[in-house]
């Protein structure tokens, strides 16, 4: 009996010692420049023994890996894990929206944002709100030309596309012709 209760003992000791494991190792790997390595054994310390430090790993490893969606959402898990780190998670998560505007990966530029107004309320997000509005208003413009370009044309015997002078849309006019 004394034996088994050993062994366990060893096993939960075992146990304990993989999440620090895990971080130790992917401090190594982080330091030697291997941010996917680094990223895959800060979550595995992660789902072994949730801490703050590790959630400000994970995000700075994501970040470099350019899975911005990833570190916004452990800058975010950083700041509820410890509101003393609210002012860093701030920091990392206008790094976060910066770099996927850059990117232009519009998921993560709203999740960093919503992460930022989340985290530090008081934080102007003027900047990039105006790069946002401006970004929007390229992509509706770029999408408006793509399907004018793409949509089929039309003759008319009155004026053509895409109303003809009798006010009707030019598909109702009965003088259209594909």
């Amino acid at each position: 009996m004394r034996r088994s209760g050993t062994l366990w003992l060893a096993l939960a000791l075992a146990c304990t010692r993989s999440a620090a494991d895990h971080e130790v190792l992917g401090d190594r790997e982080y330091a030697a420049g291997a941010y996917r390595n680094a990223l895959a054994e800060y979550q595995l310390g992660l789902r072994a023994n949730p801490s703050a430090d590790l959630h400000a790993k994970l995000a700075s490893a994501a970040f470099h890996t350019g899975d911005h969606a990833l570190a916004a959402a452990e800058y975010v898990a950083l700041a509820a894990a410890d509101r003393s780190r609210a002012g860093e998670a701030a920091d990392g998560l206008e790094r976060v929206a910066g770099a996927a505007l850059a990117a232009n990966d519009r998921t993560a530029v709203t999740a960093a944002l919503t992460g930022l107004h989340a985290v530090a309320p008081q934080r102007p997000l003027g900047k990039y709100v105006r790069l946002v509005a401006l970004d929007a208003a390229d992509y509706r413009a770029r999408w408006r030309r793509r399907a004018t370009d793409a949509a089929p044309t039309r003759s008319c015997s009155c004026t053509g596309w895409p109303r003809c002078e009798r006010g009707r849309a030019a598909r109702r006019c009965s003088s259209s012709r594909p």
